[in-house]
């Protein structure tokens, strides 16, 4: 290993035959630091990076199927019929994705409007005859 003062101080074998200088190799690793302690093993920067994250981008608060039919007002789920199904927005309660835990009430079918669904959501929804709508 040479010392050149810059931030990768390795040589290739090639270019060190090159130069007549002679190799040796070391199994152990040690950094010493400027403050006199010798760190041994140290690898450098080591796990992932994310560079410019950001964490809004990952936001996606979620509501599950037994929650649904709690967010629909009591004056509607008193008008709704077969024929006549409440709307529930779940992005208008702050929520953006729906999950399948839980159990839909009996003869009470309704549409959904919601950014993300699971399959298991959309499957026991349409199950119980109502729909999904899919927003941007």
């Amino acid at each position: 290993m040479l010392d050149s003062g810059a931030t990768h101080n390795f040589i290739t074998p090639t270019a060190a035959k090159q130069a007549k200088l002679k190799i040796t190799t070391n199994d152990k690793l040690e950094i010493s630091l400027g403050t006199g302690v010798v760190v041994s093993g140290y690898f450098g920067k080591v796990g992932m990076r994310y560079f410019h994250k950001l964490r809004n981008k990952f936001f996606c608060p979620i509501v599950n199927l037994d929650k649904l039919w709690s967010l629909v007002p009591e004056d509607v789920k008193a008008k709704s019929t077969k024929d006549k199904v409440p709307l529930i927005d779940v992005t208008q309660h702050g929520f953006f994705k729906v999950l399948g835990k839980g159990h839909l009430p009996e003869n009470k079918p309704f549409v959904v409007k919601a950014k993300l669904i699971s399959k298991t959501a959309e499957k026991k929804i349409k199950e119980a005859g109502g729909a999904v709508v899919l927003t941007a």
